[in-house]
């Protein structure tokens, strides 16, 4: 009896680790009031091969997916190659009620996603110009996978930090509208770079 108990525990821990080490995430990021940046969608199935998958991510306010006519402006990670158009389609997202925007992604021809870890989706993210400096999370929740024989698998929530951070670069501001604040633009063919009160060129010499 003791090796029986023995024998499911085992087994048990062995379900749990299974759970926690195939996972949709994405990693830490920083990023800056107003700025553009392309995140991953990661996928860490060394587990089982994966077919298909749900999940709905969740990131912090102020900053969005892009979008385009509508539709959010996923695609697949060509540097790891891990998912392609021909075999799966094209990712699909919508947003649901609770702010949160659902990615779906499966193989008609129960094809699975090659490897077993690394990017799988790229996305563009937009952020809030008038976001506060700090912290917040990005978390991926509901999430449902599928392998080759139709099993289906409930991985645990995936919750990362995402940092907001002062931006050092210099906007681009039309000429008109340097006097309302500092920025970069084109003065007499030159491009001129406004700090304060001073006016810089380029190559960083003091205009007035």
């Amino acid at each position: 009896m003791k090796k029986l108990f023995t024998l499911i525990g085992t087994v048990l821990l062995s379900m749990s680790v299974n759970a926690q080490t195939t996972t949709l995430k994405i990693a830490p990021f920083k990023i800056a009031p107003g700025e553009k940046k392309t995140i991953t969608l990661d996928l860490d199935n060394p587990d089982y091969g994966v077919t298909s998958f749900r999940c709905d991510i969740l990131l912090p306010e102020g900053i969005t997916i892009e979008q385009e006519d509508g539709e959010y402006l996923l695609d697949w990670n060509a540097d790891s190659d891990r998912g392609t158009v021909r075999n799966f389609g094209y990712p699909e997202a919508a947003l649901q009620k609770d702010g949160s925007v659902r990615v779906l992604a499966y193989s008609s021809k129960n094809k699975t996603f090659t490897g077993t870890s690394g990017a799988l989706i790229d996305i563009p993210l937009v952020a809030s110009e008038s976001m506060a400096v700090g912290t917040g999370e990005v978390k991926i929740y509901n999430q449902e996978l599928t392998d080759e024989a139709a099993n289906g698998y409930k991985p645990a929530d995936y919750v990362a930090t995402v940092t907001i951070e002062k931006s050092d670069a210099i906007k681009e501001v039309n000429a008109n509208d340097a006097a309302n604040g500092d920025g970069k633009y084109i003065k007499n063919g030159q491009i001129i770079i406004k700090k304060g009160n001073k006016e810089y060129n380029a190559v960083g010499g003091i205009m007035k």
